[in-house]
């Protein structure tokens, strides 16, 4: 399995893992057999922490130690934690063998105490130390196994998270059918968990693009990848970001792929994803003929190889050592078992001697105890008179709040008023504007109507000759053309539109009081017809215009001129 997944799976045990630390200490009374318990939980809340910060001789000696006192006790969570725990103990310092071992003796407890959410723990951490040493096989069993129990006690998170593993082991295993019918089962059951929820659309779209339906997957994983930056899930960015370049890349969209590679690589926190995002880099700088670039990420791969292994090395050693020293503290634990058999009988000499004085001071303290006791009851009397000034303060304090809702109530309700008022000033706006949109309409068909009375009048018999008379038409088709009437529509405009205009001139002011007018003409949704009859221009000069202008306030081609004009 790829190595993301893997180290997205050892979260989720991680997070078991504090979980289950967390619970214990809420579990227990404060009775005398208790306290043996508390004891036992300390040891494996501390063995944990040592785990978390890598001391991992300390974590095992605490935990081995709190298996003993568990075991010995009969207390069935305290050892199966401890034992669970060693497991992945071991898990981290790469002793996979030490590893299962423990993790089968977890797995045999939680059978003998019929414990199924345990069962499935162990089960789960199984499956993933199989896909460490890459046994598919094995990790595909005891997924299942994990899954099906799940299933039949209808643990939904669980079989969300089960189904989650098993598309990502399928996938892996190159079945894309079952890993898909895995996969819409983990959504349909993760409707509480939005990570894993998530991490599981991941896969679904990774299906997609394995099965070459990328086109279907880019748009899913772009809004997957608003999610996760929102709410900062940093795996599942960098990996949204390779599976987008991988899908542009098969699409051959370079530059598209190019940039969600860069993407990845900015976000990547770990070595070996980041290894695989430069493998899909180099891909793209050579289909794009980027020497350069290939060569870059191919020798920052080989680094980042060198790096990996010269840390695994470096663990190894560690490793080494850290056997030693356990072997070491074994030895330690043997001597200090005789001491403790030897030193045994003083302590039950000094236990006698204890009860002893015990007895003693019993009579000596009797006298104290009378007092304390009449000191209790004046301070019971005080108790009950501070119960009943903070019942009055409480019902003060219910006032206060009723008070506060209709102060919230009253608020709300102005609240909708104003939103009232608003739609009716935008509304008288809109009405306004039809109307002003009828004048200028009616003038434009009034004028044309004259103009084509003039136009026909030359041509009548009686008038060619008359130069006169048609001196008179054409200073009468100038006056036609003039703007006598564009200040009085540009007044009642403005008053209207007050706003629009304003905000049209702030953000644009390279605009023109023509291409203002032109603008104002589209705000009223004139047809380009009509806005050319009002200009006395041909509709395809208004076309032309309305071109322009769209360039000069760079929208975007999709988007309609009055469509844009409407939204600001």
């Amino acid at each position: 399995m790829e190595s993301g997944k893997t180290k997205s799976s050892d979260c989720n045990q991680n997070t078991a893992v504090r979980f289950w630390a967390a619970l214990i200490i809420t579990l227990f009374s404060f009775t005398a057999s208790a306290q043996t318990d508390t004891a036992c939980d300390t040891l494996i809340t501390t063995g944990i922490a040592k785990m978390f910060e890598q001391q991992y001789g300390s974590a095992i000696e605490y935990l081995s130690k709190a298996q003993e006192t568990a075991k010995r006790k009969n207390l069935y969570r305290q050892e199966f934690l401890a034992i669970n725990n060693l497991g992945l103990t071991y898990y981290k310092m790469l002793d996979y063998g030490n590893a299962i071992a423990y993790y089968l003796k977890a797995y045999e407890l939680a059978l003998k105490n019929n414990a199924p959410t345990d069962e499935m723990i162990v089960l789960n951490n199984i499956a993933l130390l199989y896909i460490k040493d890459k046994n598919f096989s094995q990790a595909e069993e005891y997924f299942k196994k994990s899954y099906d129990i799940a299933l039949k006690n209808n643990i939904q998170s669980r079989v969300g998270i089960y189904a989650s593993n098993l598309a990502q082991l399928n996938l892996e295993l190159k079945r894309t059918d079952i890993a898909t019918k895995y996969v819409n089962e983990a959504i349909a059951n993760l409707d509480e968990d939005p990570k894993n929820k998530l991490n599981a659309f991941v896969t679904k779209n990774n299906i997609l693009i394995e099965t070459g339906r990328f086109k279907e997957a880019i748009p899913d994983c772009l809004s997957l990848l608003e999610q996760a930056k929102k709410k900062n899930y940093t795996e599942a960015v960098t990996e949204l970001e390779t599976l987008l370049a991988i899908a542009y890349t098969k699409s051959k969209e370079w530059p598209k792929a190019a940039f969600y590679v860069e993407e990845a690589l900015k976000s990547c926190t770990d070595d070996e994803m980041r290894i695989k995002v430069l493998e899909q880099q180099s891909v793209i700088a050579f289909n794009m003929n980027n020497i350069r670039k290939l060569v870059t990420a191919k020798d920052s791969i080989l680094t980042l190889t060198n790096l990996i292994n010269k840390n695994k090395n470096k663990e190894l050693l560690e490793y080494s050592k850290l056997r030693f020293e356990l072997s070491e503290s074994k030895h330690d634990l043997r001597i200090n078992k005789a001491l403790v058999a030897s030193s045994r009988k003083l302590y039950f000499t000094i236990t006698a001697f204890l009860i002893l004085l015990v007895s003693i001071l019993i009579w000596a303290f009797y006298k104290r105890t009378e007092m304390a006791r009449q000191k209790r009851i004046i301070a019971e009397n005080n108790l009950k008179i501070i119960d009943l000034e903070l019942e009055k303060e409480k019902n003060n304090s219910s006032i206060l709040k009723k008070e506060l809702k209709e102060k919230e109530l009253l608020a709300a309700l102005e609240q909708e008023r104003q939103k009232e008022k608003e739609f009716l000033l935008q509304q008288e706006i809109q009405q306004k504007n039809k109307q002003i949109s009828d004048k200028i309409l009616f003038q434009s068909t009034r004028n044309e109507l004259i103009e084509e009375i003039i136009e026909s009048i030359p041509n009548l018999p009686n008038i060619t000759h008359n130069e006169a008379l048609i001196q008179t038409i054409h200073n009468l088709k100038s006056h036609l053309k003039e703007d006598s009437k564009w200040e009085e529509f540009t007044a009642s405009f403005e008053n209207i539109n007050n706003d629009f205009i304003n905000r049209l001139k702030t953000k644009h002011p390279s605009l023109t009081a023509n291409d203002i007018r032109f603008l104002s003409f589209v705000y009223l949704n004139l047809s380009n017809k009509e806005i050319a009859s009002l200009l006395h221009i041909s509709p395809e000069s208004c076309r032309k215009r309305k071109e322009r202008i769209t360039k000069k306030l760079a929208i975007d081609p999709d988007i309609s001129l009055f469509k844009f004009l409407s939204a600001l």
